[in-house]
């Protein structure tokens, strides 16, 4: 059995949990739950984190996690007391709440909002770094959540990342084209790859991969991850041999390696974008079309593939219902006489209706 002091501070724990939930005026009782963090027994720091996970998600459910401006950093560099005890207090509630395990979808949760309601408002958002590099090495739809984050502390706060685009080029599997965060990913994706001083042999691996991903993307993906191709080939002309290899190797001698992990040992730069010249053949024309950009020389402006990010099967459906066909169709050029054809058909000589 449960002992009574336990069961009594459980109890106690719920109602501050309840009143902060029911009134914003009970607001300073989550410090009282944030305290039980630090506590030594590992069953309080349990209930605490439990109480936490409850009163987050439930704070993210109704948008109010965080209501209001903190006063601008200017101010706190200045020296205004009251502004930086709030982006400390907000602070610490959240460094002490993140050092604990949390629930796979309060996770996700966290970092869907990590960078427009999280790092803006921290008195040092470098302090995040320990816990967006963890979850960017987990892996699946957790890395692609990281991500965001990730980009704000390295283009603002200079974080340095030594395997950055390593994890960035492994995240890129079948999968990628189905997740729920795929418009988010592929925008981050195109702003990591957007610097013309990146190598040749780092942005070829990334084009190989998504071309070799997109013989098995459904067409809504392809309409965006071709485009996003032949925008790496613009702004990297040494990457453009890889569609300009007349004497390149047979498809069943291609050097690039699927299974390397590591880009720069892929090979990809002695390879070539056969996959693009497969996809001319795909049964949808609009794809087809997208692949053949590459038959010509390419445009010098970029194609903005935001358009293109968040279109759906439904949408492409829809627009194709929409297009107007030639009035008439030309089926049969001899119109048929019967079930089975013509007399002389080679059909109605060895097949009778009884």
């Amino acid at each position: 059995m449960e002992p009574d002091g336990r069961r009594g501070a459980r109890r106690a724990l719920g109602r501050l949990l309840e009143a902060v939930l029911a009134s914003r005026a009970e607001a300073n009782a989550v410090f009282d739950i944030l305290a039980l963090l630090q506590s030594e027994d590992q069953e309080e720091i349990q209930d605490a984190v439990r109480a936490c996970s409850r009163l987050f998600g439930a704070l993210l459910e109704r948008g109010e996690l965080f209501v209001g401006q903190l006063p601008p950093e200017e101010m706190v560099m200045a020296g205004s007391q009251g502004a930086t005890r709030k982006y400390k207090a907000f602070q610490l509630m959240w460094l002490g709440f993140l050092k604990h395990k949390l629930p796979v979808s309060l996770y996700k949760k966290v970092l869907v909002i990590m960078h427009d309601s999280i790092l803006p408002h921290l008195a040092q958002p470098s302090l995040m770094i320990d816990f967006l590099t963890r979850a960017y090495d987990v892996g699946g739809a957790i890395s692609l959540l990281a991500l965001n984050g990730l980009f704000i502390l390295i283009h603002k706060h200079n974080l340095e990342y030594p395997d950055f685009y390593q994890k960035l080029y492994g995240l890129l599997d079948p999968s990628v084209f189905h997740v729920k965060y795929r418009a988010r990913f592929f925008h981050l994706a195109d702003l990591f790859l957007s610097s013309s001083h990146l190598p040749a042999y780092l942005v070829a691996a990334f084009a190989k991969r998504l071309s070799r991903l997109a013989l098995t993307a459904p067409p809504e993906a392809l309409l965006m991850v071709l485009p996003f191709i032949c925008n790496l080939l613009r702004r990297h002309p040494a990457c453009r041999v890889l569609v300009h290899r007349p004497q390149g190797p047979e498809l069943d001698a291609d050097p690039y390696d699927p299974g390397e992990e590591d880009p720069a040992k892929s090979r990809a730069l002695e390879s070539s974008l056969w996959e693009l010249q497969a996809l001319q053949q795909h049964y949808h024309p609009e794809v087809s079309q997208a692949a053949s950009v590459i038959n010509q020389a390419l445009s010098v402006p970029e194609v903005s593939i935001a358009p293109l990010l968040e279109l759906t099967a439904f949408e492409i459906f829809e627009r194709d219902l929409k297009k107007k066909g030639p009035e008439a169709v030309p089926l049969e050029f001899v119109p048929a006489q019967g079930l089975l054809g013509r007399p002389a058909d080679l059909c109605a000589q060895h097949f009778v209706l009884s």
